[in-house]
């Protein structure tokens, strides 16, 4: 996301002195420091995009400045329900090809403040009850490139014994809880690397704020007690 469509967001803001704070953490670039395990090495990159992990102000800068694509879209194409969770949406409607039309609308108008759209990541989740033929479904989806979720299990669509919903599992609990294991795996080698003692504490100190506790967060809102 664009910060500078971040910036004219900031500047409507009511937020006391919120324009004063976004221009002393975004006004230069942000560093992002990869580290290496295996050779003990770090690489710096810098990034002058996005929100900064870790900012108090982040969730509501990015939350505000993707509320006009979103309502741009909803525009083009009505839909009977919409959540979302920071970057997490959801649509609901009745007709498949309304919930294609809302998503390439979003994606149109995300991109006007520099937000692509993965559609590698997007679902679509076919109710059971569904009257539509799984020919018809199959031919749309391939357009859009998107993964079907269908719980009817039905040959030749690909089954799934959970799903995402604004980014959380939905599922059995044999599926649920592989799911928090695959997440806690994935986070392994990240927390492996903070134990090197190559890397200094302050540098562990800030991945672990901005990086390692989001990571813990998600899990801790997304999975059920």
């Amino acid at each position: 996301i664009m910060r500078t469509a971040m910036a004219e967001v900031v500047a409507q803001d009511s937020t006391p002195n919120l324009v004063n704070y976004f221009d002393l953490a975004y006004a230069d670039p942000s560093p992002l420091v990869l580290c290496d395990p295996a050779t003990n090495t770090t690489i710096e990159i810098l990034s002058d995009d996005g929100t900064r992990q870790g900012d108090v102000f982040s969730l509501k800068v990015f939350c505000k400045t993707l509320e006009a694509p979103i309502n741009e879209a909803r525009k083009e194409a009505p839909v009977m329900d919409l959540k979302g969770y920071v970057d997490d949406i959801a649509s609901v409607d009745a007709s498949l090809e309304q919930n294609w039309r809302f998503f390439s609308a979003l994606r149109q108008h995300a991109r006007t403040i520099g937000l692509e759209v993965a559609l590698q990541k997007c679902e679509i989740i076919i109710p059971a009850a569904t009257t539509a033929s799984d020919e018809e479904i199959i031919a749309q989806a391939k357009e859009l490139g998107m993964t079907i979720v269908d719980p009817r299990g039905c040959n030749p669509l690909s089954t799934a014994r959970h799903s995402r919903y604004l980014g959380a599992p939905v599922g059995d609990d044999a599926a649920c809880s592989q799911f928090c294991q695959d997440r806690v795996d994935e986070m392994t080698p990240f927390f492996a690397a903070l134990e090197s003692e190559h890397l200094p504490a302050k540098i562990k100190q800030v991945l672990l704020m901005n990086s390692g506790i989001p990571r813990m967060n998600f899990l801790l809102r997304t999975v059920p007690p």
